[in-house]
Formats: C-alpha cells, structure tokens, sequence
C-alpha cells in the first residue's frame, strides 16, 4: 500500500470515528459545532459537502464567513453558499443574498441581491422576503414592499411586521391606518423584535398621549431596553429627564442616556452631554461633556458636531482651533445642520482659518437657507446678487 493510500485510509477512518462519536440521532458536524469543537465540525461538514450535501455545504459557509474554527474567509464563505444554493438550501441563498446586498466576497450588487432572496423567499425563507420588502421598500417600490413584508409577517417574522406597521403608519404605498400599525408593532414586539416594542412604546407616549398610556410606552421602552435597543433607552431617559409619565429622576435619567449612548445611540450620547452641561442633576463637568459631543458626532449626531465645532471656534471648554472648528462645522453641515453650514460659510467668507472661498460661502449658505436658517438666506441673497452683478458688468 503506497504512502497516499495509507493517508486516505487514514482519513476515511478518522471521519469514520468522528461519526460514530458523535452521531446518536442529532447531525453529527451539528453536535460537534453545538459542543464548540469546530475543528471536527469543520472536518464533518467539508465531507459530507464534497458530497453534494447542500446543508453541510451551507454550515461550512456560516464557519467561513463567521470565523468559527476557521480563518474569517468571505470568498470561501460565498464560494460555499453558492453550492448550497444551487442545491437548493434556502439559508445558503438567503446567505448569498446578504454577501451581494454587503459587499462580502463580492462586489455590491443590490439587483444580483434582490434576485437571490425573492427566489429564497418563494420557497419560504421568511428572512430572505424581509429582505427583499426592505430592498423593495428603500426603491421606493412600495407596492412589492407590502406585499412582500406581509408574507413574511404573515409566517410570524418578527422584524417584518414592525416594518411593515410602519408602511401603514406613515402610508407608504398604503392607505394610513394607524390601528393597523399598532397591531403591527404590537405583534412584532411579541415575537421579540426589539423595535416593535420601541414602535409600540412611540404610539402610547405620542399619539395616545394620556397618563394611563405613559404607563403602558414604558412598559414597552422597558422591554426594548432590556433587549439593548437604544432608542429605547433614550427614550425611557427622557421620560424620567421631563417627568413625563414618572416622577422626574436625573440620576434613572442619566442611567438611561448612558445605556443608550454605550448601545451607540447619538441622542443618548448628547442628552448625556447636556446633562454634564447644566448641571441639572449631576455637577457639570466640561471634559466629560466634550467627549459625550464628540461620540454623538462620530454616531451622525449633527448638533453635537455643530457645538464642537463652535466650542473650538470661540475657544470656549475647549482650546481655540480654526482647523478643528472647520472640521466640525463640515461634519454638522453634512449631517444637515443649518447652523454648520451657516457657521461655515462665514468662515470662507470671513477667511477665518481657511482662504477665502465666496463660490463655496454662497453654495453653504445657500444650503443653510434651505435648511431653515432665515441668516443663510440673506447671505445667500448678498452673494448672489454680488456675483450676478459681475456678470452683467
């Protein structure tokens, strides 16, 4: 027996074992990755996928894709469901579809996405229709939105239920009908959606808006919460910040904004913020406050990039930096800050850290104005007229 042969004997062997180790009526490469003993799960599944098991081949992508046991390999993970799919596991396409829709071993490809999860979907991959609603939905196909959330709620998909309550809240493509939303948000809350709670909680404390429904938004906030929504957490802060529904309670308040700011939400990292600004419940402290801004700005909050920005541009808790304050303003103005654009508008015209730009200052001001800001219009108006002068002379 020649030394390749000795080695295949070997190998057939092996798995050999592994199976009757771990096969007693559960999946074998299942019992073995439940157990975290990914390396014979590997092993288990990469067999039985050369096989044209399209499940295992399935399993195997999850382990390339999720770095379990394996390098963190996307091509692989794509290469795998791929197979899966052409075999006709529904998970390895709704799998595939999520590596087109992110750009994971493949290029963006949102058609190529949408493609692979209505043929998913149509053999009953719920997460693969709220997928492709989702799709639908952002161009603004609402017609196949609806329908397509509504399979899927129908099946008890949690997440599709609240997204599609929200089409009728807003009537998106539907008729409004605010009930049927609240029913909506109520069931995806119930099969444990995290912002069905939240959606649910926004009906009691605004639209019903009586003291007895206070009650019931934060016993659904509450829920949210403690599923690590963050919308959730802010809102429960500021419920406990104003007094509405509660006794007003800075230090639950404070609690709440920082659970929310932790799970990344940039309104509980900036009413943090101001809550270290006043003084209100807790003694003010500046470095704490410019840190909070700085965080909410980083998450896409536009009020805290614009007060970073003014703080350095006046030099006021903050070292005085023309640069930095430049900085700041661009992130506000992006973020559709009237008062960024406006503020840095009047730099370049102002030439205060940076040259003189009056092209650039009209543009910001010009969107300032847009934005509201009645002081981006007049000097949106003064520059506009200077420039067409010029032209005429």
């Amino acid at each position: 027996m020649s030394r390749e042969q000795r080695l295949s004997l070997g190998t057939v062997l092996l798995l050999l074992l592994l199976w009757f180790t771990y096969n007693s009526g559960e999946n074998s490469a299942d019992k073995a990755y439940s157990n975290s003993e990914y390396t014979i799960a590997k092993q288990l599944y990469t067999q039985s996928c050369q096989d044209n098991d399209a499940y295992s081949c399935y399993r195997l992508g999850t382990m390339f894709e999720e770095a379990k046991g394996t390098p963190k390999d996307f091509f692989k993970a794509k290469e795998l469901y791929v197979k899966g799919c052409s075999g006709d596991n529904i998970d390895s396409c709704y799998r595939l579809g999520r590596m087109y829709e992110n750009g994971r071993g493949v290029r963006i490809d949102f058609e190529k996405a949408a493609s692979v999860y209505i043929d998913a979907c149509q053999d009953g991959q719920m997460q693969a229709c709220q997928r492709a609603a989702t799709l639908s939905y952002q161009n603004k196909d609402y017609k196949d939105a609806e329908k397509l959330y509504s399979k899927a709620c129908n099946s008890d998909h949690a997440r599709a239920c609240s997204d599609l309550g929200y089409m009728y809240a807003e009537a998106l493509g539907v008729n409004r009908d605010r009930l049927k939303a609240a029913s909506l948000y109520t069931k995806s809350c119930k099969l444990g959606a995290p912002i069905g709670c939240f959606n649910i909680g926004l009906v009691y404390e605004n639209e019903l808006g009586k003291s007895t429904d206070y009650d019931k938004a934060m016993e659904y906030y509450q829920k949210a919460c403690s599923d690590k929504y963050a919308g959730a957490c802010n809102n429960i802060g500021l419920m406990y910040d104003i007094g509405r529904g509660v006794t007003k309670n800075g230090t639950e308040a404070l609690r709440y904004y920082k659970k929310a700011c932790d799970l990344g939400s940039h309104r509980g990292c900036y009413n943090q913020a101001l809550v270290y600004s006043n003084g209100k419940y807790i003694e003010r402290n500046s470095t704490k406050q410019m840190a909070l801004f700085k965080r909410a700005c980083s998450l896409g909050n536009a009020k805290s990039c614009f007060n970073i920005g003014y703080y350095y541009a006046k030099g006021k808790r903050l070292a005085k930096s023309l640069s930095k304050a430049q900085k700041y303003y661009t992130k506000a103005c992006n973020l559709d800050s009237q008062s960024g654009c406006l503020n840095l508008g009047l730099m370049y015209y102002h030439a205060q850290g940076v040259s003189v730009d009056l092209p650039k200052a009209e543009k910001l001001f010009g969107k300032a104005c847009d934005l509201g800001s009645s002081s981006g219009c007049t000097n949106y108006a003064i520059l506009y007229k200077r420039r067409r002068d010029k032209i005429k002379k």
